[in-house]
């Protein structure tokens, strides 16, 4: 994903049921769909053996105030790439909401 560019994010939060054999099932519905643009924060990459890891921290500005996301949502950029909310601010005019993401990928 290019940074700078506008990007279609969807905020989802996850409900967790019990199928008919007690078996948790996940599944996540869009609570907030908006545009919005990336700056990366940092990246880090952790060996083990024959594991690789990259955590890669980014800041997603959305282009409204979005009260209700929290930290228990996650985010879909461009439908493909999921990332977990670390943090949520409002500006001081609560006018926009930005967001800190993180993707861990191996």
């Amino acid at each position: 994903m290019r940074q700078g560019h506008p990007l279609h994010v969807r905020i989802e939060a996850k409900t967790v049921t019990q199928d008919d054999y007690g078996q948790e099932e996940v599944t996540w519905a869009a609570v907030v769909s908006d545009v919005a643009f990336k700056t990366p924060l940092t990246a880090n990459e952790l060996q083990a053996l024959n594991y690789t890891a990259t955590d890669r921290v980014w800041s997603l500005f959305l282009a409204d105030a979005y009260p209700q996301i929290t930290t228990r949502h996650r985010a879909v950029i461009d439908g493909r790439d999921i990332y977990d909310i670390d943090a949520v601010e409002a500006d001081q005019i609560r006018m926009h909401t930005r967001l800190q993401v993180r993707q861990v990928t191996t």
